[in-house]
């Protein structure tokens, strides 16, 4: 390997042990933190316990402006009481779904805050995991990287004679 192939070897080995570490340094920690608000999520079930009349924007259909309201109207929005498995009854109001007083519902909340709670449908809903898939794919590109970069610093520092 002549001197040159073997300074580009080293210099791009560099490059990329330094890409894949600032990759990791940034992501790492919003991974580790979306990965630990995954596994503290609880579900339970919830009932629609009164209707609060709340005026919401109502747009024209096929325009999207979300700085500009065509005109406010007042909705029915549903609240939802809940029992965290620690603790009193809370009190979640949420216009995102149509529901009418006396029905269940599926509440997702943080067992270190309970208060932090989103209603579902469907029992089960595994959306809190989807950040920690998200930040899986950079992470997995730092671990190349560095993987690659340590690859090619490995044989541009190897001392090999020429076989010219």
């Amino acid at each position: 390997m002549t001197f040159l192939k073997r300074l580009d070897a080293i210099a791009t080995g560099v490059i990329k042990i330094a890409a894949g570490g600032a990759i990791l340094v940034f992501v790492s920690g919003w991974f580790w933190e979306s990965f630990d608000q995954a596994q503290r999520q609880q579900e339970v079930i919830g009932t629609v316990v009164a209707q609060e009349s709340t005026k919401v924007c109502q747009r024209k259909a096929g325009r999207f402006n979300p700085w500009s309201c065509d005109r406010r109207i007042t909705e029915p929005c549903p609240i939802v009481q809940y029992q965290p498995k620690t603790g009193k009854p809370l009190k979640l109001k949420d216009c995102s779904l149509k529901l009418k007083t006396g029905e269940s519902v599926f509440v997702m909340y943080d067992s270190k805050a309970p208060s932090d709670a989103r209603t579902y449908l469907m029992e089960g809903t595994q959306y809190h995991w989807f950040p920690v898939l998200i930040g899986g794919v950079p992470m997995m590109v730092a671990g190349l990287l560095l993987l690659t970069g340590a690859i090619s610093l490995q044989a541009g520092i190897r001392n090999r004679p020429d076989s010219d």
